[in-house]
């Protein structure tokens, strides 16, 4: 019996031990079996958003086509950048669009999204953007075409913060090109001080600067404020707070008996502008001049007065602005402040 029951005992021990190593097998086999821990995939909220950035852009092209743009749907408060503006008010950009309706008609803009980048940044998204645009011109009725690579900062609720030409990109045709009202505007508003003018003058072409020295009238070119300053220190002065209430679209008649027509600060488009030329013309024939001036000097005044494409004047002042574009940029390129001098 005692033989049996030591059996039966032993038979138990091994039954046990058979079951925890089968018990472990099967844990190291489980462990063996599982899938290993992974890392989340990182979320790119950048391709994420894209077709959101992609249909408010199709949205607010199709506005700007329908002449229906709402400035305060699309862009911040304050932006950062427009173009050649910086920290403009959305109303501000809103009046620059719409003087736009007044210059072309039959607008069309189509936008390459193939060829869309947008970067997320800190504050929103940065977003690169090709495209074609294409309109009629009122005024001379030709069809005009072109190509634009620009550069648009939305914020976090895709509202534009920033909007300009992409530093990679030749920029061809833009419809929200500065007009010459939005240029005007900047033009008293920046004013502050006596030398601002000059972030308005092109430092390669300079500025035709005509100015009332005793009885004759004085032109030079002036490639900063100092050359303005030097030539005539009163007269470069009064080039600061030139603001107005507000810019009137009409001509302004003078003479020195009824002086202006009207009050205020007016802009209108001029041809055929040889205000300078005709002047320098007078001064030489005139023996009694202060100064005769070169065939050099007459043709550049005359190739400068061809790029004005629109008067400023400001009557506070007695002062006329000669505004154009060299390059492509809107420029002051004549200061007049001999025109409305009834001194001599």
């Amino acid at each position: 019996m005692e033989k049996y029951r030591f059996l039966f005992i032993a038979a138990i021990i091994l039954a046990s031990c058979g079951d925890k190593t089968n018990t472990q097998s099967t844990n190291n086999e489980s462990t063996t079996n599982q899938e290993p821990t992974t890392t989340p995939a990182t979320v790119d909220s950048a391709a994420i958003m894209k077709p959101q950035i992609e249909q408010v852009l199709n949205r607010y092209y199709a506005d700007l086509c329908a002449e229906n743009i709402d400035e305060n749907k699309y862009f911040t408060p304050l932006v950062n950048t427009f173009f050649a503006s910086q920290n403009i008010p959305s109303s501000k950009i809103g009046e620059s669009l719409r003087q736009g309706f007044k210059t072309m008609d039959n607008r069309k803009v189509s936008i390459n999204a193939e060829n869309m980048l947008v970067v997320k940044t800190a504050t929103g998204y940065e977003v690169e953007i090709m495209g074609t645009s294409e309109h009629t011109d009122v005024k001379s009725k030709r069809q005009i075409k072109g190509d634009f690579h620009n550069k648009i900062v939305f914020d976090n609720q895709l509202k534009i913060s920033a909007y300009s030409k992409a530093e990679s990109g030749e920029r061809g045709l833009n419809i929200e090109e500065e007009t010459e009202t939005a240029f005007a505007e900047k033009v008293l508003a920046n004013l502050n001080s006596p030398n601002a003018i000059e972030q308005f003058m092109d430092s390669e072409k300079g500025t035709l600067y005509m100015y009332r020295q005793g009885v004759f009238d004085n032109i030079v070119v002036a490639k900063n404020y100092a050359a303005l300053k030097n030539a005539n220190e009163g007269v470069a002065a009064e080039l600061k707070n030139l603001g107005c209430k507000s810019i009137e679209m009409k001509e302004v008649r003078f003479d020195c008996d009824k002086e202006f027509s009207a009050k205020g600060c007016f802009l209108f488009p001029v041809n055929g502008y040889n205000d300078f030329s005709k002047k320098t013309a007078e001064l030489n024939k005139n023996k009694g001049g202060i100064k005769t001036y070169s065939a050099k000097e007459i043709n550049t005044e005359k190739e400068m007065e061809t790029m004005v494409t629109h008067q400023l004047i400001i009557t506070e002042k007695y002062l006329l602005l000669g505004l154009g574009k060299i390059n492509g940029k809107w420029r002051v390129i004549t200061i007049d402040a001999a025109k409305f001098d009834c001194s001599a």
